[in-house]
């Protein structure tokens, strides 16, 4: 079963993505890509990583999707990426970020609309509790 948050799956959410490619030719299903891309959140900061990241946890990702050709190479996912609709990918994206936020209200979204200097105006109040700093606070 894909990752779940709530009762949607975070494969769910990308359901609107179209697959840019001919379907004849495709090797590596675009779930299987997108679900890669989650090395993303593990630190993986191209495609070269994300690939390697994927190879490493292949075992891992089986549970999840078939991966029967593998996992993609770096210029592969690259090709694949450029291709997606961006705003489609966006819209699809947020929408799965809004049920973590959902899910867990002691997330806070830090994001490309932020710039470094409006960090300052994150109040106290949003990671801290009676003089206490939450817990489950997560900045993402």
């Amino acid at each position: 079963m894909p990752f779940m948050c709530g009762s949607v799956s975070l494969l769910d959410h990308f359901s609107a993505l179209e697959d840019p490619r001919q379907s004849w030719r495709v090797v590596y299903p675009l779930p299987e890509m997108l679900l890669l891309l989650c090395a993303t959140l593990s630190g993986m900061k191209d495609f070269t990583e994300t690939s390697l990241w994927g190879r490493e946890r292949l075992a891992f990702l089986r549970r999840f999707l078939a991966f029967e050709g593998g996992v993609l190479s770096h210029d592969t996912l690259n090709d694949i990426v450029n291709a997606i609709d961006g705003e489609t990918f966006k819209t699809c994206f947020s929408s799965w970020v809004e049920t973590l936020k959902d899910a867990d209200p002691n997330i806070i979204a830090i994001d490309s609309k932020l710039r470094g200097c409006d960090m300052v105006k994150l109040r106290m109040t949003d990671v801290m509790k009676g003089g206490k700093i939450r817990t489950r606070t997560s900045i993402i």
